[in-house]
């Protein structure tokens, strides 16, 4: 559903700065399982980009975090789903919000800056808006699913689809499988 939404924000180059920030973040939700802090604490002064993958090491504790353990995100590219490419996404907001962050007067170095004047780096709580409000406009019911939902969705597809646990953990940032099965993995209410 939400996928299918976010194929029509396509070609990247003709997206409105909103557009292609909701894209964005939609994008890293789905693709990364992380939480709205972690989505928050992406820093362009610890980007590594490669041909195959944009990643960050965030450099600051987390709900998570434990000493001596960063976390680090990953967003692959999809060669064969242009539309739908977390890294060419991220490429091009990246390129796009460049003028915003100097405008500023300090240069922002959070990834995530908002659409409109003054173009500051967002609060968690406005990423967690911005994931909603592309899911109610994907069709989903947000009195029923929250931004953490999406958290929630897409290990459980990776589950279904096959990927080892290990990884899915990984990814997520758990550290034991008993938090996945307990509280991700359980069953949907229609």
């Amino acid at each position: 559903m939400v996928t299918n939404y976010l194929k029509t924000f396509f070609p990247l180059d003709q997206l409105t700065l909103k557009q292609l920030t909701l894209k964005t973040v939609m994008l890293c939700a789905l693709s990364s399982s992380q939480r709205e802090q972690t989505l928050c604490a992406l820093d362009l002064n610890y980007k590594v980009e490669s041909p195959a993958c944009i990643s960050f090491v965030i450099p600051e504790k987390l709900k998570t975090s434990k000493p001596g353990k960063s976390v680090k995100v990953k967003f692959e590219c999809l060669r064969d789903k242009p539309e739908l490419c977390t890294k060419c996404t991220l490429a091009e907001y990246i390129s796009r919000t460049q003028d915003v962050r100097n405008r500023c007067g300090t240069i922002a170095s959070k990834l995530f800056v908002s659409y409109i004047k003054p173009h500051k780096p967002v609060s968690t709580d406005t990423l967690a808006r911005w994931l909603k409000l592309v899911m109610t406009d994907a069709g989903i019911d947000t009195s029923v699913f929250k931004a953490h939902s999406i958290r929630s969705a897409t290990t459980r597809n990776a589950y279904a689809k096959g990927i080892p646990i290990s990884e899915i953990l990984h990814n997520a940032d758990w550290t034991n499988e008993h938090t996945f099965r307990k509280y991700y993995l359980r069953e949907c209410n229609p």
